[in-house]
């Protein structure tokens, strides 16, 4: 685990097309807010999961849809630092120059995992 730019970061377990990240080292997620960066050498890119304020798990991939830069994650957005693309905290976008949002896993929690599907 490490800690980047604010985020907290791990390594992701990758069977197959499916992720898995213990909760004991998930918790940057406990509460509304908090973002985690997943990495696994079997991905292009770490994938974000972010609490939001309504307590939903988001899976997003770092890439921003306009030219592939990594976007950094904000309280409670995204943004590219290339060409100034905004996203919320969905990835849907919120100002361009991407037109596209941000790629969404599906991610669902047990009572020792967070689980991401990362099929391409």
């Amino acid at each position: 685990t490490g800690c980047a730019a604010g985020v907290m970061s791990v390594r992701g377990d990758l069977d197959g097309t499916t992720l898995f990240v213990r909760k004991s080292d998930a918790l940057a997620l406990e509460n509304a807010g908090g973002v985690l960066k997943v990495w696994s050498s079997g991905l292009d890119a770490p994938i974000v999961v972010r609490r939001t304020a309504s307590q939903e798990l988001v899976a997003l991939s770092v890439l921003c849809t306009h030219k592939g830069c990594h976007v950094t994650p904000l309280p409670e957005s995204f943004e590219c630092p290339c060409h100034g693309s905004k996203f919320n905290e969905d990835g849907s976008v919120a100002q361009g120059p991407a037109t596209r949002p941000l790629r969404r896993f599906a991610v669902r929690e047990t009572p020792v995992s967070i689980i991401m599907e990362v099929a391409p």
